[in-house]
């Protein structure tokens, strides 16, 4: 299990217990989330970079590392938003209430 399985799980645990509960198999679950935030996070960030390049002079090789990282924090935070820390369903707030 990667980091973003690791997260997702940690996350179910403690704020959504009774979705978490209701896995058959977490430790696959999870696993499979996390490859699939994996690859989620590499097309968000490959998608952000499209177009930059020092190379052919669309940006500069001072202004490409900032681009990068800033191409990098935004798909962490759409993956986490989306994949990983999900809000909990009605049923868990009751449980964790």
């Amino acid at each position: 299990m990667n980091l973003w399985g690791e997260e997702a799980k940690e996350h179910w645990e403690l704020h959504r217990p009774v979705s978490y509960a209701a896995l058959t198999d977490p430790d696959r679950y999870f696993t499979e989330l996390g490859e699939e935030a994996s690859e989620r996070y590499i097309a968000l960030r490959d998608s952000f970079l499209e177009g930059i390049n020092p190379n052919d002079g669309t940006t500069t090789w001072a202004k490409f590392p900032d681009q990068v990282a800033q191409a990098d924090q935004k798909a962490r935070e759409i993956v986490k938003q989306e994949m990983i820390f999900l809000p909990p369903t009605p049923e868990d707030e009751a449980a964790t209430a």
